[in-house]
């Protein structure tokens, strides 16, 4: 099975391109520059520059947060909590700035004096959606980083935001799938988190909660791997991993908020 995940020693850095550059405060970090996020580096697909604005702490640990774009008010309050015990133990948060779970992470954050980094899918100098504009400035004020894949102002295609969630789930130590629809946006990025072989949660606050979780979530914590690549409709090395890696297990973790020292512990080993 393809592995998307290569040692530093196989992968080889792209062709060098050109100096870096500094237009209205963005910095265009190359593959080869030590501030490239070593969890994206070892990614085989990575993008060989990522456009930034803000400060961008590559040395960070990072926790993906991800979710729908109408969640319950329950999954917004969970959110909002499990980001500021994430940013007090020193974890960067990444999110996709989309609307719904991805502005509260970086809300959340923002308000426990954490370090966020959005994930943009359209042009770097752009911000996407337009109504965050004022999020994408707090971030930046607040010491956070806005990235993006496109240099100077372009409008976001199909294929931009799957590439966005490539970058999300590939910059970040494990991703937390909060809610969502189990064929969405937020389980393509679940999806590409499996198949790089980083950890995949899902926070509850209490394991009593199990039953009132979204459709995607649920079926993560609950569905072999076998069952879940036919509710999927999975296919390629994709259904091959579901099938094989978790034909006896579920593919992510529940993790509930009175346990978030277990995460907390693992990270502290690696």
């Amino acid at each position: 099975m393809t592995n998307l995940v290569q040692s530093k020693s196989i992968v080889k850095a792209p062709q060098h391109l050109s100096s870096k550059q500094s237009t209205q405060n963005v910095d265009a970090i190359e593959w080869d520059d030590h501030r490239y996020p070593h969890q994206l580096k070892s990614v085989a697909t990575a993008p060989q520059t990522l456009f930034t604005k803000g400060t961008f702490e590559h040395h960070t640990n990072r926790i993906a947060v991800i979710g729908t774009r109408k969640p319950t008010s329950s999954s917004l309050a969970l959110t909002s909590a499990l980001v500021g015990r994430l940013a007090e133990e020193g974890f960067s948060i990444v999110s996709g700035l989309a609307l719904g779970i991805d502005a509260k992470a970086h809300q959340g954050t923002l308000q426990a004096g954490g370090h966020t980094i959005a994930v943009l899918p359209c042009g770097i100098e752009d911000v996407y959606p337009s109504r965050h504009k004022q999020l994408a400035e707090q971030i930046l004020d607040s010491g956070g980083a806005l990235i993006s894949q496109n240099t100077g102002r372009r409008k976001p295609k199909k294929w931009s935001f799957l590439s966005r969630n490539h970058v999300i789930a590939g910059m970040s130590d494990a991703v937390f799938f909060v809610e969502g629809a189990l064929k969405s946006g937020s389980m393509h990025t679940a999806r590409y988190t499996l198949l790089l072989g980083r950890p995949l949660y899902v926070p509850v606050w209490s394991r009593d909660d199990v039953g009132d979780l979204s459709e995607g979530a649920r079926a993560l914590v609950e569905l072999k791997g076998l069952e879940l690549a036919r509710r999927l409709d999975a296919k390629g090395i994709f259904k091959e991993l579901l099938t094989y890696q978790f034909e006896e297990r579920a593919v992510a973790e529940l993790l509930p908020f009175d346990e978030l020292s277990l995460l907390e512990r693992k990270q502290s080993k690696e």
